[in-house]
């Protein structure tokens, strides 16, 4: 950790040389967030690590997915089986693929079976902007929320009604089509959007996967993705307003499993919800949600099965604006089933009730945030975790952070009872601890934070490839790291840029966990030129393993990555945009034996009726 903190403090050093020069005649509209306490809040008051996706850099990430997007803008590492559609993993501050909790307009997306969720079938086109934070936050929702949570906003209506339509092309035979009609209208507002995507793509796996079993077929994994998105709601008043939110995305995406057969994942996955939010009176607001999230996979392949995990939703939050700060309190209720076709589960259904409680007070320069969650699992009993966030600021621009929470992540329903020994009925839930500092910034339009964590994960559930059972508990796993950001403009250029240094342990064997590089960071510097808007990216990866013991045989290498936009403004209607990934053609692996896409090129053309 001693580098970490050198390092840290020569990027502060130079941060605060730097001062001064920072301040501009323009005050920016400051971003609302509302993931890190539950309570919309402005991003410079929160104590959380908050990290927001814009609107326009989801626009300018033309084909790319979801975890392209995450990884070039989020300082998130991610691992994809392949092209788009294929099966991806996110990893935040070293911690398991199954430690991040995403949710759309907040249902909950986790699927029940795996514990991780179906990021790669989520469209970019459907996305508004991502608010991911980072850290510790069982303590607000719940299971699964070890490393962060990333929650994903669907387009709303907004002012005048307004048409819009996209059409893309590019490398692989990529065809790209979406439209959408939103605005407001008297007391209701209202947005509709679908689309569809569709890709030849190129061969998933690679001749490496041809060991230790053959899983090799050179043949094109495509892809192709029918979605769509809405929302309506009504104002009965300017303190009642009532509605409904809906996600689709129904995809097929070619994989490799043998070198024989043409296999098919057909995914389908949904998020429904209907809310009232009520303004009870002058210190009372109170939301209530009642949600449904299906998530449906039938592999078409030699080995052939349907998964399916529904999860029905019920939430109540509500937040009282007091003198002394504001009080949250709600209740969840959660009841997951799953079922497969061929696969038999011992168990197929189970219930989480909770209760959660929070406090967010400011003090003159002190600042204060407080939660306590208890979740009660019907197969595991009560899980009781807790958040504590304190902020003092140093001066009108800088302030210094700390924080201490535990969470919690509840074996999934495969890792308890998928058959042929895969699953392991004895094992336990995974809890945490996580201590975090921070020194942040925030001037204007210019946002920079050091945030040092050490994060401690007992019973941390990993397959152990014995033949009987392939899933254990060890005793615990290690994370400490450094993180570095920067959001701001200099000189008429746009830059946003962040930096992890992290060791991710397994603490009985000190092997580096699988897949998490002791090193990631990304850039994105973005100009406008008159009616043009150009940007480049760079994403950086350093050395991993694909394997729980640390070899020259599971190594992947370091990668570095570059990417090229351009957006050119026709008129106030018509936009078109050019994207070029990666630049140099470079060949890596994200996961071993599965290839990665190589220079492409996708050029894209947008109307808006404003």
């Amino acid at each position: 950790m001693k580098k970490y903190y050198l390092s840290g403090l020569i990027s502060l050093s130079v941060l605060q040389c730097h001062a001064s020069p920072l301040v501009t005649q323009t005050q920016p509209l400051e971003e609302i967030i509302v993931t890190g306490t539950h309570v919309p809040q402005k991003r410079t008051e929160s104590l959380g690590n908050v990290t927001v996706i814009a609107p326009e850099q989801i626009a300018a990430a033309g084909q790319s997915t979801i975890v392209e997007l995450l990884q070039a803008y989020g300082n998130i590492e991610i691992a994809s089986n392949g092209g788009p559609g294929q099966t991806s993993s996110i990893f935040i501050r070293g911690t398991n693929s199954n430690h991040v909790l995403v949710l759309i307009d907040g249902v909950r997306i986790n699927s029940a079976t795996t514990g991780t969720p179906a990021i790669e079938s989520i469209p970019i086109e459907q996305i508004d902007h991502i608010e991911i934070l980072k850290g510790s936050a069982s303590s607000l929702y719940g299971s699964d929320a070890i490393g962060g949570v990333i929650q994903i906003f669907t387009r709303t209506g907004k002012g005048l009604p307004t048409f819009n339509a996209k059409i893309g092309m590019g490398s692989y035979n990529t065809q790209t089509a979406s439209a959408g009609f939103s605005g407001t209208s008297h007391d209701t507002s209202f947005a509709l959007n679908v689309g569809r995507n569709h890709t030849e793509g190129f061969s998933a796996t690679n001749t490496k996967s041809m060991l230790p079993y053959n899983t090799y077929n050179a043949d094109k994994d495509g892809y192709t993705n029918t979605n769509l998105s809405g929302r309506l709601s009504y104002f009965i008043n300017e303190n009642h307003e009532i509605g409904a939110t809906a996600f689709y995305s129904d995809g097929k995406a070619d994989f490799d499993s043998d070198p024989f057969s043409d296999d098919v994942n057909h995914r389908k996955l949904s998020a429904f919800s209907i809310f009232s939010k009520n303004r009870i009176n002058s210190i009372w607001q109170s939301q209530i949600q009642l949600s449904n999230n299906i998530d449906n996979s039938r592999f078409i392949s030699s080995f052939a099965d349907t998964f399916r995990t529904s999860q029905n939703q019920i939430n109540w939050t509500n937040n009282f604006s007091l003198d002394i700060g504001t009080i949250t309190a709600g209740i969840d209720y959660t009841h997951q089933k799953v079922s497969s076709e061929q696969t038999a589960y011992a168990k197929d259904t189970r219930n989480i009730r909770s209760l959660f409680a929070g406090y967010t007070g400011k003090f003159n320069s002190h600042s204060v945030q407080l939660t306590a969650r208890n979740d009660e699992n019907d197969q595991y009993g009560n899980h009781t975790t807790g958040l504590a966030s304190y902020g003092y600021q140093l001066a009108p621009a800088w302030k210094v952070v700390a924080s201490a929470g535990t969470a919690f992540h509840a074996p999934t329903f495969n890792d308890l009872y998928y058959p042929f020994g895969l699953g392991n009925r004895n094992l336990v839930p995974e809890k945490s601890k996580t201590f975090e500092g921070g020194l942040h910034f925030d001037q204007q339009q210019h946002h920079a934070a050091i945030n040092i964590f050490d994060t401690h994960v007992r019973n941390l559930i990993v397959y152990s490839g014995t033949i009987f059972t392939m899933l254990n508990n060890i005793p615990e796993a290690h994370i400490q790291g450094l993180e570095l950001s920067y959001q701001g403009e200099w000189a008429g250029f746009h830059i946003n840029s962040a930096a992890t240094f992290q060791n991710a342990l397994n603490e009985g064997t000190q092997q580096q966990l699988p897949r998490r590089a002791r090193h990631h960071a990304n850039l994105a510097i973005t100009k406008p030129v008159g009616a043009w808007k150009f940007g480049s990216e760079a994403i950086f990866t350093g050395r991993r393993y694909d394997g729980a013991t640390n070899t020259d045989a599971n190594h992947l290498p370091g990668f570095s990555l570059f990417n090229l936009t351009a957006a050119y403004a026709v008129n106030k209607n018509i936009n078109v945009r050019a994207r070029l990934n990666n630049v140099f053609d470079k060949d890596y692996e994200q996961v071993y034996g599965y290839n990665t896409p190589k220079r492409n090129l996708f050029v894209s053309l947008e109307y808006a009726l404003r």
